[in-house]
């Protein structure tokens, strides 16, 4: 494995690729996120082509949809979710009211992203990173091709999630003293 970058998450393809979320530590106290495929047989990392030109400092989550040949950067300082096909080619950029290139922001946009199906779903915060307004109350459902469908506000406080498809529903542990885990059905938002 390559000291220099290393991979944090990341969806298997195939015998030989996957395409994850990889670190690249910088000095002694940072590093530098990026998506890019890892042969997994020979540990060659090769990032993807796209980056987006006005951010500096990149905190995203990410995830991966093999059927629809694309994967979702969703942005943590930024609200900004970037759609790009499998080679790393731009396909989208999908800015909300509070986009701005700071390299630094207060406020903590977009958390954990899932494809439930043909759609993507994201926790979302919109509040102060100093804050228990950190947390994620609510998801952004959007399709496959970044078009805003919903907001699912669950009024408690997410820490994390995943899909469960064979139930189509999301299960998730919350940061609250009497419901610690729950689940949020999708009949009706996910098909």
């Amino acid at each position: 494995m390559n000291k220099n970058l290393f991979p944090d998450r990341y969806r298997y393809i195939n015998d030989s690729l996957s395409i994850g979320l990889i670190i690249k530590p910088v000095g002694n106290s940072d590093f530098a996120q990026s998506v890019a495929q890892w042969n997994m047989n020979t540990g060659e990392i090769t990032p993807m082509k796209y980056e987006h030109p006005d951010i500096e400092k990149k905190r995203i989550g990410f995830a991966v949809s093999v059927e629809n040949g694309i994967y979702v950067e969703c942005y943590s300082n930024h609200d900004l979710m970037t759609i790009c096909n499998l080679n790393g080619d731009l396909k989208y950029n999908i800015y909300g009211q509070d986009w701005n290139n700071q390299k630094t922001s207060k406020i903590h946009h977009y958390g954990k992203i899932e494809f439930c199906n043909n759609k993507i779903l994201s926790s979302y915060s919109g509040g102060n990173n100093l804050s228990d307004e950190y947390f994620p109350t609510k998801f952004l459902v959007f399709d496959i091709n970044g078009e805003y469908i919903q907001t699912l506000e669950t009024e408690y406080r997410i820490c994390d999630y995943c899909y469960d498809a064979e139930n189509n529903r999301i299960l998730m542990n919350l940061d609250d003293a009497e419901v610690q885990f729950a689940y949020l059905d999708l009949d009706g938002v996910v098909k």
